[in-house]
């Protein structure tokens, strides 16, 4: 089974980003980050816009790295 957030992690790791790197953006902990991360928790919509300039993702495909529950069906 895929793990939450696939697509974000696969860009995350294309940008040499990490959880790390986007806590202290979002001025959060990693706690924080490691729970929505993992599908635990939902993020923001602030926060998935933020992410997605990081990633330097179209806000059009917003739905692709933040589906419902962070998997996508």
């Amino acid at each position: 089974m895929a793990r939450p957030h696939a697509k974000l992690r696969g860009a995350m790791m294309a940008s040499d980003i990490d959880c790390a790197y986007i806590a202290r953006k979002l001025l959060r902990g990693i706690t924080y980050v490691s729970l929505r991360m993992s599908g635990h928790e939902a993020w923001h919509i602030d926060e998935c816009y933020k992410i997605l300039d990081m990633i330097h993702a179209p806000y059009s495909q917003l739905h692709e790295y933040f589906p419902p529950g962070g998997k996508a069906s």
